[in-house]
């Protein structure tokens, strides 16, 4: 990531860390710009950008989707001791799925905090769950992702991009389960005359 001198988008951002009180300045992740404490290398998080910069630390699990709200929606919340940079509500505590990290998230606005290392916790974390498809789920999420390209939510280039990377995680699951079959097919095609 890319750090530059604060020039943050929005005047109205408090923009102070929760957890050192000190002044965020804008990283740039990709297409994101994210806002980071210079001081503890904490993150922030506005609704949806870690879904956007999941991506740019794997592009094969881009194809998961990472909506915060439906962790949120399941979670029994604690109160953190932190304040939501952005509305500067209390935030309340989540834990990712069945991962390790618990990070501060906002049920007014759905930003997160991340401390430093979290982002990346989650991307292995996705990165795990990714791999422990097996053919038939990736098969069914790979026709989801296909169907996505006409009426997805993100466009119709980055839902390609996320059927790309779903069918080839296919690919690569189907060539795991079944060595055989894809040590056949590949005799098959080297006899081929063309």
């Amino acid at each position: 990531m890319q750090s530059l001198p604060f020039a943050h988008r929005d005047p109205a951002f408090p923009s102070k860390c929760p957890k050192c009180r000190l002044r965020l300045q804008e990283t740039k992740c990709g297409d994101v710009w994210l806002d980071q404490c210079r001081w503890c290398l904490g993150l922030w998080f506005d609704a949806k950008e870690l879904d956007q910069v999941k991506s740019e630390f794997d592009e094969s699990i881009r194809w998961i989707d990472v909506a915060l709200w439906k962790y949120a929606e399941k979670a029994n919340f604690n109160a953190s001791s932190v304040d939501c940079p952005r509305c500067c509500t209390l935030m309340s505590e989540l834990r990712f799925d069945s991962s390790s990290v618990i990070l501060e998230f906002c049920i007014n606005c759905a930003g997160a905090w991340f401390d430093h290392g979290e982002h990346k916790a989650i991307v292995d974390f996705l990165r795990e769950r990714a791999t422990a498809y097996t053919a038939d789920d990736l098969k069914r999420i790979s026709l989801q992702q296909l169907k996505q390209i006409f009426d997805g939510p993100k466009g119709v280039v980055d839902e390609i991009k996320d059927f790309v990377a779903s069918w080839r995680m296919l690919s690569l699951r189907f060539a795991v389960e079944h060595p055989k079959l894809v040590e056949r097919i590949n005799r098959m095609r080297r006899s081929l005359p063309f």
